[in-house]
């Protein structure tokens, strides 16, 4: 028998129910207080707003930096200088005194801090103490129209920031400067004039220019190391001399400029926009000394004996017999308190031949393909042969990818010009994170893009973003 009125509710009269003594009940809930309803409502992804959803895809991914105002020249520098992870170190092991100039010491110091901020955290970065100490340390960009800051060359942003780090770094024994980012020239001066003597000259760099004459890159290049110039002889007469010059030493980072800009001047010069082709893998051997291709040979050497140890492999083990290859190599792996990368060193091939896995802890972290060549690019020799044994397959072994130093380059890193001249227009700049993976940092704005969209950079328009400045990693 039940109870009349079946379940029994809170507010229930016990009186009417018909309750005898004996009768079992059950009870259902619990004796603890009903819970809070949540005081946020439960989101769910399809019910986020478009600018919701923006700020959970930028949690994924580096910081970017806010626009101060018409600062997109000076964010895409400094995004371009923290793709060079060597750099973020030699500034954070920096133990130089003080320099002469004290706004030297402060704007690197603030740099110093601000890349600390950018490899730490993951929300945008407000860079006004750095902003505050270049201008005081650069005058020439604080220059404002109607109260509002102007549009600056990007490229003199960069020539100005490594200035300072280098004019710095010149009072402590440890430069890195000088193996990171400057290479050297040797220049050879050809007079016209018969009894006149060739001449010779050695000079640093810390970028090569590309004009835009010729058709390819290589053009652009040939173009500004040979030419002809004026100037008086030996003898005080006015001649034609031929200038050629030639690398003799190589930076383990390469800066490229594109030459868009005819002119310079306070009102900015017109832009071209003529479509350049650049390569993802840049080969300089062409344009290196004598003394350097010396240098290199063993290793370019080396590698094409890589090359067909494998094409040899490939085509006498068949495919079904699951026969392991003859080639051994040596592996190295390289760790980094963010990242771990391991690069085999048989897949050093004639266009970038390094394989890499990269485990992170953040999503897409910007790391290096290649482990990072030696110090001296002049070390390229190299003690690995290779050798046809009698089965028919070449055996290559003690490989070392340190020693791979060829003179090849890879493209890691833009700073793009969207406009019509270097006072106007917007910057931007696109690093490399691994293979066919990039990111666009647009001011605090970052987003994934792939090597199709970094084809798309060389140029045709003024309202599409043109390569203006382009980093290279060195890569055997």
């Amino acid at each position: 028998m039940g109870v009349r009125g079946g379940v029994l509710k809170d507010d229930a009269d016990l009186s009417n129910v018909g309750l005898r003594a004996g009768m079992v009940l059950m009870l259902m809930g619990s004796a603890d207080a009903a819970p809070e309803a949540p005081k946020e409502a439960v989101v769910f992804m399809e019910d986020l707003s478009s600018d919701q959803m923006e700020a959970m895809q930028q949690a994924l991914y580096p910081p970017g930096l806010e626009n101060l105002g018409n600062t997109c020249y000076m964010n895409s520098t400094l995004q371009l200088l923290k793709a060079m992870p060597e750099f973020v170190e030699g500034l954070n092991r920096d133990s130089s005194g003080n320099s002469i100039d004290r706004r030297d010491d402060n704007l690197v110091d603030s740099l110093r801090e601000l890349l600390r901020s950018l490899t730490s955290g993951r929300a945008s970065v407000r860079p006004e103490r750095f902003w505050q100490c270049f201008r005081e340390r650069y005058p020439e960009f604080n220059r404002q129209v109607q109260g509002f800051h102007v549009q600056h060359d990007a490229d003199e942003c960069w020539t100005s920031i490594l200035g300072s780090v280098n004019y710095k770094l010149s009072r402590s024994a440890d430069n890195f400067l000088n193996t990171l980012i400057t290479g050297e020239l040797e220049t050879t001066y050809t007079c016209a004039l018969p009894d006149e003597p060739v001449t010779q000259e050695h000079e640093r760099f810390i970028k090569l220019q590309c004009f835009l004459n010729g058709r390819i890159f290589l053009d652009g290049l040939r173009q500004g190391m040979e030419c002809q110039i004026e100037k008086n002889s030996t003898s005080g007469v006015p001649t034609t001399y031929q200038k050629v010059s030639r690398i003799s030493k190589l930076p383990k980072y390469l800066t490229i400029q594109f030459m868009r800009f005819e002119n310079r001047g306070a009102t900015g010069g017109a832009k071209i926009v003529k479509h350049m082709p650049f390569p993802m893998i840049l080969d300089l051997y062409e344009f290196c000394s004598e003394s350097l291709k010396n240098a290199l040979n063993p290793a370019r050497t080396l590698q094409r004996q890589i090359a067909d140890a494998q094409a040899l492999n490939s085509s006498t083990t068949p495919a079904s017999s699951g026969a392991p290859t003859h080639t051994t190599a040596t592996t190295t792996t390289t760790t980094t308190p963010a990242t771990t990368t391991t690069t085999a060193a048989t897949t050093a091939t004639s266009t970038h031949a390094s394989s890499s896995t990269t485990s992170t802890a953040t999503p897409m972290d910007v790391v290096a393909d290649a482990p990072p060549p030696p110090s001296s690019s002049s070390s390229a020799s190299s003690s690995t042969t290779a050798t046809t044994s009698t089965t028919g397959h070449m055996d290559v072994v003690d490989v070392n990818p340190d020693n791979l130093v060829t003179g090849r380059f890879e493209l890691c890193g833009l700073v793009t010009h969207q406009g019509r001249s270097s006072s106007s227009g917007h910057y931007v700049s696109w690093i490399k994170v691994r293979h066919n993976e990039w990111l666009k940092f647009d001011d605090d704005t970052v987003r994934p893009v792939h090597d199709e969209q970094i084809v798309g950079l060389m140029g045709n328009s003024a309202d599409w973003h043109i390569a203006y400045l382009t980093l290279w990693r060195q890569i055997p």
